[in-house]
């Protein structure tokens, strides 16, 4: 336990000395703070839509099911493809913006056919587009800073994203009682400031590429 406590502080001291691992961060970080808040939306509607437990299990089922037949099929064929003709700063903000239309969608229109379509296209884009790009993103920091971040990163940022979606949730639904609308709102202006976040990494993530090649030149 003390081993791994101590290569989390190393992890995050990394973080604190880097400013293009802080954007990193910060892009995770939105990560997983929108991908929280849609599953709290995407619960509630879902719930009121489809009264039994089994249903609602074999609702979700059938959309993993499918998503995970496209992704499949996407990755063996158009990944790469994808990642060379957008680049990678395109890449990353195709999630936060999908992610936008997804949140608004179920807000204005909450059915289990608009839950089933912003799923699908954000698990899609995230696993054939952005995770492969947000591999990418490491290919320009040391191995100590690759695998010592990533487990700070896999460690602490990502609960600290669930607990923030669940705190903007409840002050949202529960407290002011906003409902679905209110999340709606809240989430596209996240992700407004993700697309934000994921354009200034992609472009840092650039300048540090183009400086490795003239150092490879030299």
């Amino acid at each position: 336990v003390q081993e791994h406590l101590g290569g989390v502080l190393e992890g995050f001291a990394l973080i604190a000395a880097s400013s293009y691992l802080m954007l990193l961060c910060g892009y995770l970080l939105m990560t997983y703070i929108v991908g929280s808040l849609m599953y709290f939306q995407r619960s509630l509607v879902v719930a009121a839509m489809v009264k039994a437990a089994n249903d609602r299990t074999e609702f979700f089922a059938t959309v993993y099911s499918f998503s995970a037949v496209v992704i499949c099929g996407l990755q063996l064929l158009a990944t790469g493809r994808l990642l060379r003709f957008l680049g990678i700063t395109l890449s990353l903000s195709a999630m936060p913006l999908v992610c936008m239309l997804g949140i608004l969608g179920v807000g204005v229109q909450p059915s289990t056919t608009t839950v089933a379509m912003a799923e699908i296209l954000r698990k899609v884009v995230g696993y054939s587009m952005v995770r492969p790009a947000r591999e990418v993103l490491y290919t320009v920091v040391t191995r100590e800073e690759k695998y010592k971040a990533k487990l700070s990163i896999d460690s602490v940022v990502q609960r600290l994203g669930d607990t923030v979606a669940a705190a903007v949730f409840e002050v949202l639904d529960v407290q002011m009682h906003l409902g679905l609308s209110g999340v709606a709102v809240a989430g596209a202006a996240l992700c407004l400031v993700w697309i934000v976040w994921a354009v200034r990494l992609g472009r840092r993530h650039a300048l540090l590429s183009s400086r490795s090649v003239v150092l490879l030149w030299q």
